[in-house]
């Protein structure tokens, strides 16, 4: 079964004009999740989703 050339290449067509246009996350967010979940250096986090991946 082959691919369709626009399926292979997907969001990387777009990747660039979006990691541009999406706004980050407000001051101190991932630090609230760092302290909340008790997470340190040692603690894997999965990012699921998160666009260009900006956790």
């Amino acid at each position: 079964m082959s691919i369709d050339p626009r399926a292979a290449s997907g969001f990387a067509d777009v990747a660039d004009a979006y990691a541009r246009g999406r706004p980050g996350y407000p001051s101190g967010a991932i630090d609230r999740l760092v302290a909340g979940l008790g997470l340190d250096a040692a603690s894997a986090v999965l990012d699921l989703a998160a666009g260009t991946g900006l956790v």
